[in-house]
């Protein structure tokens, strides 16, 4: 099987415009290319004492120097190490601790992807099925979309948080039932036909969703847990919209012009973006959940071989943070790992925000997450706990 590194670097090596980038046979390549990485680096006489503090300290200076609320991190390393470290408050004195659940918003993406693929896997779908052989027909949305153009934004639908209506009913004050269906109904018109372009939407993600149900015969909350969070070990992790959370939510802190915290933890608003959030967004967990998720997926231990090269097959996500795109799984730019490649993705929900990156050249997993929106706190952070990995692995 072809490691994570290899695999990344023959779909950056395919110059095509759109569609499927595959992974072909450059193994040689890719162990030759690992093996000048491994003698380029010196020893280096960082104890895991010193690393630890150094970690800490990273999360302790950026959440005090960008006025952070507060922070819950994991970084898993190659012997399977695990850091996991905390800094600030969920709300007045009350301390962030390691079991605080985090809405982790589009980080849910990668787990409903990955469970659309073990759904093929076990031979109860195709990637190449089309919506009208799973689900009605529903307004502006073309029924010849494929499974696999959801999963790659390569589908054209429009997504429902672009429709002023859905806001409006979302912040209106009051808790609404609503179901996928529902949902579906704001979303607008096309951005493109099936196929022609890439655009991402949270609506995808909601259609995937309603084909897991129908292809599971279960709720998907039971087809997370039952393929998934019970036999990865995954025990802090849950669909909102369908099952409680077993823990402590770090509280949802907003900030006003003058810079006062709201907290919005039991506001309606929370409770009908559960709802809609669900497969794209909706799910909860803890900085290690998501570190040890990163490291099982992109390690390969989840899925086999061909569908770990169809997660890991990327198109190019114009207009995008990052500038290609598998399923479930962005490729970042390298400047978001000080040069090395690294895949993932990113996630918000109301104010929680998390940042889920794996570092395939050095088998590393990193999870940051924080409780007020602050994407300049939060990637100072990524990014200062990167440096602190890769010293200790130089």
């Amino acid at each position: 099987m072809l490691s994570v590194t290899e695999s990344i670097l023959i779909s950056k090596s395919e110059n095509k415009p759109l569609g499927r980038t595959p992974l072909k046979h450059w193994y040689v390549f890719g162990m030759l290319f690992s093996l000048c990485l491994f003698c380029s680096k010196k020893p280096t006489d960082i104890s895991e004492s010193t690393r630890v503090e150094r970690l800490q300290a990273v999360l302790d200076d950026l959440i005090e120097n960008h006025h952070g609320m507060g922070a819950s991190a994991a970084v898993i390393l190659p012997d399977h190490d695990v850091w996991f470290g905390v800094s600030g408050v969920s709300h007045d004195t009350i301390r962030i601790t390691p079991d605080m659940l985090f809405g982790i918003g589009s980080v849910t993406k990668s787990i409903t992807a990955a469970l659309i693929l073990k759904l093929a896997e076990e031979g109860l779908l195709t990637l190449e099925d089309s919506l009208h052989h799973w689900l009605p027909h529903f307004q502006n949305i073309d029924s010849t979309i494929t499974i696999q153009q959801l999963l790659n934004h390569t589908s054209g639908v429009n997504c429902f948080y672009n429709n002023d209506e859905m806001w409006n009913a979302i912040e209106g004050g009051i808790v609404l039932d609503w179901k996928p269906e529902d949902i579906l109904m704001y979303v607008p018109q096309a951005y493109f036909s099936p196929g022609a372009d890439w655009h991402y939407s949270n609506a995808n993600y909601t259609l995937l969703g309603m084909i897991v149900e129908k292809a599971s015969g279960s709720s998907v909350s039971s087809a997370f847990r039952n393929r998934f969070f019970e036999p990865l070990g995954l025990n802090n992790t849950y669909l909102a919209a369908e099952e409680p959370l077993f823990g402590t939510v770090a509280h949802f802190c907003s900030r006003d012009d003058d810079d006062v915290f709201n907290d919005l933890t039991d506001s309606p608003r929370r409770f009908n973006e559960e709802r809609v959030a669900w497969t794209s967004g909706g799910i909860f967990s803890t900085a290690e959940d998501v570190a040890r998720w990163s490291q099982l997926l992109y390690g390969g231990h989840v899925l086999g071989e061909p569908y770990t090269e169809a997660l890991l097959t990327f198109v190019p996500s114009v207009h995008f943070d990052a500038p290609e795109y598998g399923c479930g799984v962005m490729m970042f730019d390298p400047s978001w790992a000080n040069g090395e490649v690294s895949i993932g993705h990113t996630g918000g929900f109301i104010t929680h925000m998390t940042y889920m990156v794996y570092l395939p050249d050095h088998d590393v997993s990193i999870a940051v997450m924080i409780n007020d929106w602050n994407s300049g706190c939060i990637e100072a952070i990524k990014d200062g706990l990167i440096r602190v990995v890769l010293d200790h692995l130089q």
